[in-house]
C-alpha cells in the first residue's frame, strides 16, 4: 500500500500488483531515485522480461496513480514525487537520500539501519516464497550472517556485502525481483 496521490483522500490507500512494483523499482533504479530523469517505458519492460503492450499496459496504470509521468511521445516516462516516495516505500535504494552498505571497512549507521530494515523486510516474506529446501536452508544461512554481522559493534562491510549478494542470487533464482532489486540497490556501490 502506498500514499494517494496530492488530491486524493489521505486515508486512502494505492494497492500495486507485482508487475507494478516491479515496474517502479526497475524505473527508480535506472533513474537512480532521479526526479527529472528519463528512460524507455519498454526499457523499463524488457528488463523485466515483458513485451511493448504490457509494458505500455503497466507504466500507464502507474500514470493513473501519479506514480510515473511521461516525459516524450515515443515512451520516454519518469518518475514523481509520488513514484520516488513509493519506490522507497517499497525498499528501493539509490537516489540521493537512500543509505547504500558503502566500500568502508565497517559500515556506517545509516547502511546498518537500512540493512537491519532490509534484512527484516526478506524474513518477513520469507514464508510465502515457496522456496526449496536447499534455497530455504542458503536464506536461512544468509540472514544468520547478516544478523551476526549487526550485533557487532563493527559491522564489516565485507561479510554483509558477501551475505546480500548471496541472498540477492537466492531471491533472484526463485523469482523473487523485487527483494533481489531492494538487494542490488543497496549493495551497489
Amino acid at each position: 500500500m502506498i500514499p494517494p496521490p496530492k488530491g486524493r483522500d489521505p486515508k486512502a490507500m494505492i494497492t500495486l500488483n507485482d508487475n507494478e512494483k516491479q515496474f517502479l523499482l526497475t524505473l527508480y533504479d535506472r533513474l537512480d531515485g532521479s526526479l527529472s530523469g528519463q528512460i524507455s517505458m519498454y526499457d523499463v519492460g524488457a528488463a523485466m522480461g515483458c513485451e511493448k503492450p504490457e509494458s505500455l499496459k503497466i507504466a500507464e496504470s502507474l500514470m493513473g496513480m501519479d506514480a510515473v509521468a511521461v516525459r516524450t511521445l515515443s515512451g520516454g516516462v519518469g518518475l514523481t514525487e509520488t513514484g520516488i516516495a513509493t519506490a522507497r516505500d517499497l525498499g528501493a535504494g539509490g537516489g540521493d537520500a537512500a543509505p547504500r552498505l558503502g566500500d568502508g571497512p565497517v559500515v556506517d549507521d545509516a547502511g546498518r539501519t537500512a540493512a537491519e530494515a532490509l534484512a527484516t523486510g526478506i524474513k518477513a516474506d520469507a514464508g510465502g516464497m515457496n522456496l526449496e529446501f536447499d534455497a530455504l536452508a542458503e536464506l536461512v544461512a544468509d540472514l544468520r550472517t547478516i544478523d551476526a554481522q549487526l550485533t557487532s559493534p563493527r559491522p564489516k562491510t565485507a561479510v554483509l556485502r558477501a551475505a546480500f549478494t548471496s541472498l540477492q542470487k537466492t531471491l533472484a533464482a526463485a523469482n523473487q525481483k523485487d527483494g533481489a532489486a531492494r538487494i542490488a540497490a543497496f549493495i551497489k556501490g
